[in-house]
């Protein structure tokens, strides 16, 4: 029972790197900006790795990683889609979504370094990921600071 909550709780967290991933990417092509748009393209090829880290990891409990990214992320992406249509660029509120994004992502990985059936070696590796999203939003809150101050 206990490596099923692990494999949930790592597939919940596969899922949250897709939906990154996919969101990150949307934005490094939407994105005009320079630094903004580095900094989208460096996150979607970070989160594609850590995707692969954790199916290595689901691997090594002998389960099946889920495929695809959330209908609520799918669904987010496309709102933000026909936003900037109506709206145009709105790079404040696309560091925000960026921001509340890494906020779901920081829980999720807390909640399944919490889970004491987990091995040591992944508790390192989804440490690493972890402290690697901080510094994400960290510089995505600089990033904001940045353009207020502009």
């Amino acid at each position: 029972m206990k490596d099923q909550e692990i494999v949930d709780s790592l597939n919940k967290l596969l899922t949250r790197n897709y939906d990154a991933e996919k969101g990150y990417e949307l934005l490094a092509d939407k994105i005009e900006r320079e630094e903004l748009k580095g900094f989208f393209q460096h996150a979607y090829k970070e989160r594609y790795h850590f995707g692969h880290e954790i199916k290595d990891i689901l691997k090594a409990y002998d389960a099946k990683p889920d495929k695809g990214t959330s209908l609520i992320a799918d669904t987010h992406r496309a709102l933000i889609n026909v936003r900037d249509l109506l709206t145009g660029e709105d790079k404040e509120a696309v560091l925000d979504e960026a921001i509340r994004g890494e906020d779901y992502a920081i829980n999720d990985y807390k909640e399944v370094l919490e889970l004491s059936s987990l091995r040591v070696e992944h508790k390192r590796i989804l440490t690493d990921h972890l402290e690697s999203i901080k510094t994400s939003k960290a510089e995505l809150e600089g990033m904001r600071k940045t353009l207020h101050s502009s």
